[in-house]
């Protein structure tokens, strides 16, 4: 059975639940917007009214921003993905061209994917993204389903979790050529891949005894495989920590879902998000530096919230505003900040945040939709 995350639809077309999934797959079915994204549900009056406000950026602050941030904008099955300044307000650059709808990965440069509808076929394609939208380029195969896309730091190991042979499987697909070469064999399928820090090895998700559960290996064709959970729950949403020395995933094992920490070679687990958080976390965020974690929080208002928990002493902060829906955080390149997507006054648009949640400033302002942002150095 499929489990749909909480933030689940910008990605409307990629990530729709699936039939086919077996008990125990992940609960996005291994979706696209997998630690970043997707479909958060349209603003309410109630919620948007309700919005404890926080103190804004000083000028000098939001000036100082580096980097860029890329988003998908647009509507439902005609989004595009363009670049925004982070320091100041001014018009986006577009990056994809006219056609389908694009959903940005993360990745070191700029990468979507491209979902197209033809009324009988429905196809997804990764895509490397330059300065313009004529510079899009595709990257490995085609197929009705291409999920999870990670890339290493220098550009040069790309995984994607595909149907392109099977009902799942990851890939790695050739930086240079395109081409795809499978690493994974299950008839229950693999999900979600995660990369350690140097590219070697990967951490996923597969169900093979009724449930699912996380496990690493290289990131080569037959190479073994280690168990890293044991529960008779679900394991799902792995992600490495920047020096390699965690892997964070979400499970329910306790019953309600937590985010959790495993060393690689599958020695102390612990839960790393404390129990009075009330509400159900979205796939973990590793800060650049490794100290923290953030994530987003549906409430039972049927709010959400972006937390962060620092890794050492378990210690949890909102970070942004209650009462609105807050979903779908990416880092600041130095940890400082955090963009994120909001439905404040009955609209949905980006803001960025102090880590620590002492103030917010919106970035974005108009009638479009902005979604999964991704903040590149």
């Amino acid at each position: 059975m499929v489990r749909l995350l909480v933030i689940a639809a910008a990605l409307a077309a990629a990530c729709k639940s699936d039939t086919r999934a077996p008990q125990g797959a992940p609960r996005d079915g291994g979706g696209a917007g997998r630690r970043d994204a997707a479909a958060i549900a349209r603003p309410s009056p109630a919620a948007a009214a309700t919005v404890a406000a926080r103190p804004p950026l000083p000028p000098d602050e939001r000036a100082a921003l580096t980097g860029t941030v890329i988003a998908a904008v647009g509507r439902e099955d005609a989004f595009r993905v363009v670049a925004l300044r982070p320091a100041a307000s001014g018009p986006a650059t577009p990056l994809t061209p006219d056609g389908g709808s694009w959903y940005p990965i993360p990745a070191p440069t700029p990468m979507a994917i491209r979902t197209t509808d033809d009324g009988a076929a429905h196809t997804e394609q990764l895509y490397r993204l330059g300065a313009a939208p004529a510079d899009a380029r595709p990257l490995g195969p085609a197929a009705t389903r291409v999920r999870g896309p990670v890339v290493s730091r220098d550009g040069r190991v790309i995984l994607v979790e595909t149907d392109l042979e099977s009902f799942r499987d990851i890939y790695r697909v050739d930086a240079a050529t395109g081409e795809p070469t499978r690493l994974t064999s299950s008839p229950q399928g693999s999900f979600e891949p995660t990369l350690s820090p140097d590219g070697a090895r990967m951490a996923y998700v597969a169900n093979r005894e009724g449930d699912a559960e996380l496990y690493v290996q290289d990131v080569a064709v037959d190479a073994a495989d280690l168990r890293l959970t044991v529960s008779p729950r679900d394991d799902w949403a792995p992600a490495w920590s920047p020096d390699g020395a965690w892997i964070a995933f979400l499970s329910d094992r306790d019953g309600a879902p937590r985010v959790f920490l495993v060393r690689p070679d599958a020695t102390d687990r612990r839960p790393a998000s404390p129990t009075e958080i009330a509400g159900e976390p979205g796939p973990p965020l590793w800060s650049p530096d490794g100290a923290r974690l953030a994530f987003a929080v549906s409430t039972r208002d049927g709010a959400s919230e972006i937390w962060t928990i620092e890794v050492a002493t378990g210690t949890a902060m909102r970070v942004s505003a209650p009462g609105a829906r807050d979903e779908a955080p990416a880092w600041s390149p130095d940890g400082r900040h955090l963009v994120f997507v909001s439905t404040r006054d009955q609209r949905i648009d980006l803001w960025i945040a102090r880590a620590d949640g002492t103030a917010e400033s919106r970035l974005t302002d108009s009638p479009e939709e902005e979604w999964i942002p991704r903040w590149l150095p």
